[in-house]
């Protein structure tokens, strides 16, 4: 009798009618993000790698992206945090590491 009305009277269980009704009471305005499509186009077919390697010691990881072109050519960019191109190169042959 007394395992029953512990049972009964836990926080959670007495909890859990009132989180049901609060949660279908609140209103359905919670949308913080919209996600619309700008624009929509198709890339090429290229193999690409992205390494990511904090390479100033800044606390923020750079994006590298290595890429083999169709034309056999190849390039590295290395791209800062914010989305910024800090340099390229651009290579004619492949690059095989």
């Amino acid at each position: 009798m007394k395992r029953r009305l512990n049972i009964l009277l836990h926080p959670l269980l007495l909890s859990l009618p009132f989180a049901v009704i609060l949660i279908l009471l609140l209103p359905d305005s919670f949308d913080k993000y919209k996600l619309t499509l700008d624009e929509k186009f198709r890339l090429p077919r290229t193999t690409s790698w992205h390494y990511y390697h904090d390479l100033d010691h800044d606390g923020y990881s750079e994006a590298i992206l290595r890429t083999l072109n169709l034309d056999g050519s190849s390039n590295f960019v290395v791209y800062v945090h914010s989305g910024g191109v800090i340099d390229q190169w651009n290579f004619k042959n492949p690059w095989v590491p």
